[in-house]
């Protein structure tokens, strides 16, 4: 397992517990994920005696190339980049931070 993100516990009724997360794992295909996802489910269950479990497996995302439109969108969306125009650094006045150039 990579990350746990978005986990979420709480309690609907006395004895009825629910557990929400995002869990980002390395195995990347399904026939692998399966078996991963009924492992937790069973140890959730077991460890803490909650019944209702929904856990969402997925992959880790590909590194993307800097200069790609959507890696950019992404990056600003994430705080990793302001947004053109906007902010400190658009006062030319601070290093981007991934090339280091001064914007």
């Amino acid at each position: 397992m990579i990350a746990v993100e978005d986990l979420k516990a709480w309690t609907v009724a006395l004895g009825q517990g629910i557990l929400c997360a995002h869990l980002t794992v390395t195995p990347q295909d399904g026939r692998a994920r399966d078996p991963l996802l009924y492992h937790l489910q069973t140890l959730i269950r077991q460890e803490f005696a909650i019944p209702e479990i929904i856990l969402q497996l997925t992959a880790p995302l590909p590194a993307v190339a800097s200069g790609n439109p959507l890696s950019d969108s992404l990056d600003r969306l994430l705080g990793n980049e302001p947004a053109p125009g906007i902010g400190p650094e658009s006062s030319g006045s601070t290093p981007d931070r991934r090339s280091g150039k001064v914007l």
